[in-house]
């Protein structure tokens, strides 16, 4: 957390926004796919949607909106990437280490197992924000105001020290979690302060430094404040109703799996309200998760399940927090933005099912079954993101739409019990797509 705050309050922030708009805003609707990169790098270190949408988002909203795309669009696209940064390793808010330290297993693994239902997450976002730049005809940002790549990463490649050598002491070195936060903050101190020196014409004086370090110390000691009292309230939960939650879900499931995620899902939602990465998966995953473990599921996939559904709430109307905060940026409307975001954010609401049934999807299993499913995975995320889009070549019909949907589902079912779906599926996907494709080519010849 002080390493985050430390981040925060430095020129980072900007750096990994410039790099994102560097790097994409040449694109087709650039400015919204370098949002969902820039709020997602930024994501990952603040641990808190609300507050990433509230830093970034003043940037990236306006430029989305300049760009041609709708005030609920803008604001939906920056709902989902900040939301999705919580889920991207290496860090995912702070939370990867917390499921290291309670599993008893190597941070690594942590990232490993992580990495793909993310990939798969902001796959489909990038996808429908590409598809629906099509669908309006937008360009990208002109040249004269898009920085430099290399010139973003000569002013500012220092800044990548801090978080590179975090994970080579994590990853690498396997030193213990405090250790590795105390070394990178002090590495990210450093760097601050010399970056203070380096600017002569924007420094003051001591003074100012003086005060950007008291700010850094209460933006810390606040940030601090919220695990404080989460690991204070999970004391409580355990000496008070302990596994009774658990016990009550698995009794209620009548030792249905399927059932049982289903209960677990709500129950994250509802638990998962408003709250922050760390409190949000230290509740659930005392209070829920042990009922998942009871009915022989993967523990990582179990702590993973309702850490999905605990920060999905942001994006779910009638709460979605992260909708009104962005909704006071964008000045669109929260319910359609919320909406826009559930949709944009689709595999949130699916991947944490299928990894239950599929832990290939957590690189666990065969390296055969791992490959088959990350092929499956990113065709048929591709091809459900199309059909949530309603847009390819022309606007789908209707039925092009169930099609593309249905089939793009089946295709990344479990591919080891279910091969059978998965074909359908490819079926389905192939037939809607050469009917799109034909419909295509006969109003191409009419006009």
């Amino acid at each position: 957390m002080v390493f985050s705050a430390i981040l925060q309050k430095s020129e980072a922030g900007r750096f990994i926004l410039d790099v994102a708009f560097a790097l994409t805003g040449r694109w087709r609707g650039g400015p919204a796919k370098a949002a969902i990169i820039g709020s997602a790098a930024l994501g990952t270190l603040v641990g808190a949607t609300a507050a990433n949408i509230a830093t970034t988002g003043s940037i990236t909203i306006p430029l989305m909106k300049k760009t041609g795309y709708s005030s609920d669009f803008a604001g939906g696209v920056e709902c989902v990437a900040s939301n999705g940064g919580q889920i991207m390793p290496p860090v995912m808010g702070a939370v990867a280490f917390l499921i290291a330290e309670l599993l008893s297993m190597p941070y690594w693994s942590v990232c490993v197992a992580a990495f793909l239902p993310a990939s798969l997450y902001f796959l489909a976002i990038f996808v429908q924000v590409h598809f629906e730049a099509v669908r309006l005809g937008l360009g990208s940002l002109p040249s004269e105001e898009l920085p430099s790549f290399w010139g973003v990463l000569k002013q500012g490649w220092y800044y990548m020290i801090p978080i590179l050598l975090l994970i080579y002491m994590l990853a690498v070195l396997h030193l213990p979690v405090q250790h590795c936060g105390l070394y990178a903050s002090a590495a990210a101190m450093l760097i601050v302060i010399l970056d203070w020196q380096k600017k002569k014409e924007t420094r003051k004086g001591p003074k100012d430094l003086i005060l950007w370090f008291v700010d850094f110390m209460e933006t810390a000691a606040r940030a601090l404040l919220v695990p404080a009292v989460a690991c204070a309230s999970a004391g409580i939960i355990i000496g008070s109703l302990g596994f009774r939650l658990s016990s009550i879900l698995v009794d209620a499931s009548g030792g249905s799996l399927f059932i049982l995620l289903l209960l677990t899902a709500i129950a994250s939602f509802i638990l998962g309200m408003g709250m922050t990465s760390i409190p949000c998966y230290l509740v659930l995953v005392i209070l829920v998760a042990p009922a998942l473990t009871q009915l022989g599921v993967v523990p990582i996939a179990a702590h993973l399940f309702v850490f999905y559904f605990g920060l999905i709430s942001f994006l779910t109307p009638p709460v979605a927090i992260a909708a009104y905060v962005a909704c006071a940026i964008s000045g669109g409307h929260p319910m359609r933005t919320g909406f826009i975001a559930m949709r944009l954010g689709v595999v949130k609401y699916i991947i944490p099912f299928l990894f239950i049934y599929n832990p290939a999807l957590l690189f666990i299993g065969s390296a055969g079954l791992i490959v088959l499913t990350v092929i499956t995975g990113i065709l048929g995320v591709t091809i459900l993101s199309i059909g949530m889009e309603g847009y390819f070549i022309q606007r789908n019909t209707l039925i092009e739409r169930i099609l593309l949907i249905g089939g793009g589902f089946l295709l990344i079912m479990p591919v080891y019990e279910y091969w059978g779906l998965i074909i359908v599926g490819g079926v389905l996907s192939a037939i809607a797509s050469l009917w799109h494709a034909n419909s295509a080519r006969k109003v191409s010849a009419i006009v």
